[in-house]
């Protein structure tokens, strides 16, 4: 008989004390850490490409572009990522137990 695998659930506040430390970046989905890949030359040319197209067209507008640097947690699910590029229009909201992390 074999034994059952047990899930074992990554709280928020666990996640970005382990992402803190880590020497890469992951992203919380539903409870659980992963590891996001590596970026290759296209795919950073392609995030810098799409960010200067936004930033031409959010010229004059109170919306501010960020990088992949920039941790985004949603409100409505347990999900919390850093996208290559993330557009932020108004005051930036942050996560109450996580002043780095945007959550509008």
């Amino acid at each position: 008989m074999s034994a059952a695998a047990t899930a074992t659930h990554l709280s928020y506040a666990d996640y970005v004390a382990a992402e803190g430390a880590a020497s890469f970046k992951s992203e919380w989905i539903n409870g659980s850490a992963y590891a996001m890949a590596g970026g290759t030359m296209l795919h950073a040319r392609l995030s810098m490409a799409v960010g200067l197209a936004l930033g031409l067209q959010l010229r004059g507008r109170p919306c501010v572009l960020y990088g992949s640097d920039l941790r985004v947690r949603s409100l409505f699910s347990e999900f919390s990522s850093c996208p290559d590029v993330t557009v932020v229009c108004g005051s930036p909201d942050t996560h109450g137990s996580d002043k780095r992390a945007c959550t509008r």
